[in-house]
């Protein structure tokens, strides 16, 4: 198993080298210019972006409703969807299974999150197809 990055330490040594931070700066400002456009090409951009932001924490509030609803169709199509019982047994699923999972099988057959609370493995004939 690998050690996981810890990302606050990667950065730091990152940007301590200064042409790092030179590329770094100029990358942020190229994808800031290009965000800008982009948001500028669309009139109602704050309305869709408002808009977006209703719909993840609607969403995020009735997740239990919602995996609940996929898996009563995923079942319905011959899927087994695994629930862990805790967040520890999840992660530990995602980190061992999913890898050789994503190897040995189309990305539709299997899918998961480590860093969700809930993380489902599908299988089923549909799923080579």
């Amino acid at each position: 198993m690998t050690k996981p990055i810890d990302h606050a330490e990667a950065s730091s040594e990152f940007i301590a080298a200064s042409d790092h931070l030179a590329f770094h700066d100029k990358r942020l400002w190229d994808l800031r210019c290009k965000r800008d456009r982009a948001t500028a090409a669309v009139p109602e951009w704050e309305e869709l972006r408002t808009l977006a932001s209703q719909i993840k924490e609607h969403t995020l509030t009735h997740l239990g409703h919602y995996l609940e609803q996929f898996e009563r169709a995923a079942q319905a199509n011959g899927v087994t969807v695994h629930w862990p019982a805790t967040r520890p047994s999840t992660t530990r699923w995602c980190t061992t299974s999913w890898p050789r999972a994503a190897r040995s099988r189309s990305s539709r057959a299997s899918r998961c999150s480590p860093t969700s609370a809930t993380c489902a493995r599908f299988s089923s004939s549909a799923a080579s197809r």
